[in-house]
């Protein structure tokens, strides 16, 4: 049996039991700028990092990570005009996550835990799961889908930040990204701390927009107050919050079944 918690270092015999026996998890992020201290691969690698903690808790299952996503917005992530922002379009992300699910369900998975990590893949991959419970494939599965900030209250972030966080729709390279990346891989973490005086507006859509009224580099706010520590922090927040959701998730889902 696989004790790693990696679905991938299983073989071909051993992976429908460990589906069917296992929560799965899947991070969902893209490969685009993150300003010039972090690397282009942070929204894979933090939700990755919370999918194989939480399935350490919870003795599941890591899929490998999905590291394409939708085009980003200059007002959520500085836009396509960035070199290293690889993307997909809309309805090319959605087919995808729909047959990558049908597959895992076919191979036996029941509990699936899907944790995006780019702002805008968010309602595509909802498109997708809805898509599949209307066709049946859903039929006997219990599935979560959700970004990891949505499990963060924005009161406690403020109170790890103070008024330097102004809300999750500026924080693209910023606070909390870039915290959390000091505590996950700092290695990839550059010295360099870029502030951007003015973020966007939340739910605002601008055309024409220079890049530069929205962003520093690529940097929707602030980095000086990024810290290891806050980043460890906010990632405990964040496993212990989502492990107690899936528990209770899955917990209603048993007596569902049992009734049904």
């Amino acid at each position: 049996m696989v004790d790693t918690h990696n679905f991938a270092l299983a073989t071909t015999e051993q992976a429908g039991n460990l589906l069917q026996q296992k929560i799965l998890f899947l991070a969902v992020g893209s490969t685009e700028q993150h300003g010039p201290h972090l690397p282009l691969s942070v929204d894979c690698d933090i939700p990755q990092a919370i999918c194989e903690q939480v399935a350490i808790r919870l003795g599941g299952l890591v899929a490998p990570a999905i590291p394409y996503g939708a085009r980003s917005l200059p007002q959520s992530g500085g836009g396509a005009g960035f070199p290293g922002t690889i993307y997909v379009r809309g309805s090319t992300l959605i087919d995808y996550i729909y047959d990558i699910l049908r597959s895992y369900v076919a191979s036996g998975a029941r509990r699936i835990v899907i944790v995006n990590g780019h702002y805008e893949n968010e309602g595509l991959i909802f498109e997708a799961v809805d898509l599949l419970r209307e066709a049946g494939v859903l039929d006997g599965v219990s599935l979560m889908a959700l970004s990891w900030w949505s499990v963060l209250d924005s009161a406690f972030v403020a109170n790890v930040f103070g008024s330097s966080f102004v809300g999750w729709h500026a924080e693209h390279a910023s606070l909390v990204e870039t915290s959390l990346m000091l505590f996950l891989k700092p290695a990839a973490t550059h010295d360099i701390r870029v502030n951007h005086a003015t973020p966007p507006e939340a739910g605002i859509l601008l055309h024409p927009v220079a890049s530069e009224s929205v962003s520093c580099r690529g940097v929707l706010h602030r980095t000086s107050e990024a810290s290891a520590e806050r980043g460890q922090t906010l990632f405990e927040q964040i496993t212990k919050e989502l492990a107690s959701r899936i528990t209770k998730h899955m917990e209603v889902f048993s007596q569902y079944a049992v009734k049904n």
